[in-house]
C-alpha cells in the first residue's frame, strides 16, 4: 500500500486533545489529517457517502447517550467504508462495551498515548 493515501477526520472537543492528534498523527505517513472543533453530533449527521474520510477519529464526553447514538447511527449505515476510533475521558466498561458492539475499531482513554494511537492507525494504513 505504497504511495496510497488515506483521509482521516478527528471531531474534536478539547484544544489539549487537538494539540496532541495533531502532534501525534502529524508523524503518521500517509495520512491527510483534517481536524473538526466542536459540534461532533452535528458534523457526524452530515456525514454522506460523498465526503466520507477513510478514518475517523471522534472525542466524546464519556458517556454522552447522544455521541454514542450519532456513532451507532454512522457505523449502521458505513461500517464497510469507514474506520472509526473514539477517545474519551471518564468513561467506564459500559461505554466501551456499547462502542465496539457498534463497530468502532478501538476506543482511547485520555490522555492519548502517542505510541497506541500511531500504532492502532498504522495497522490500518497497512503498515
Amino acid at each position: 500500500m505504497t504511495g496510497e493515501r488515506f483521509n482521516a477526520t478527528a471531531l474534536l472537543i478539547r484544544e489539549s486533545t487537538r494539540e496532541a492528534v495533531e502532534q501525534i498523527l502529524g508523524a503518521v505517513p500517509n495520512i491527510d489529517l483534517q481536524v473538526v472543533m466542536g459540534a461532533t453530533h452535528q458534523t457526524l449527521s452530515r456525514l454522506r457517502d460523498s465526503n466520507l474520510p477513510d478514518i475517523i477519529l471522534v472525542e466524546i464526553n464519556g458517556r454522552s447517550s447522544n455521541d454514542i447514538s450519532d456513532i451507532e447511527t454512522l457505523l449502521a449505515n458505513h461500517r464497510e467504508k469507514l474506520t472509526v476510533f473514539v477517545t474519551y475521558d471518564g468513561g467506564d466498561i459500559d461505554t466501551m462495551r456499547r462502542l465496539m458492539r457498534a463497530g468502532v475499531h478501538d476506543a482511547f482513554p485520555q490522555p492519548l498515548d502517542p505510541s497506541e494511537l500511531t500504532h492502532r492507525f498504522n495497522e490500518i494504513i497497512g503498515r
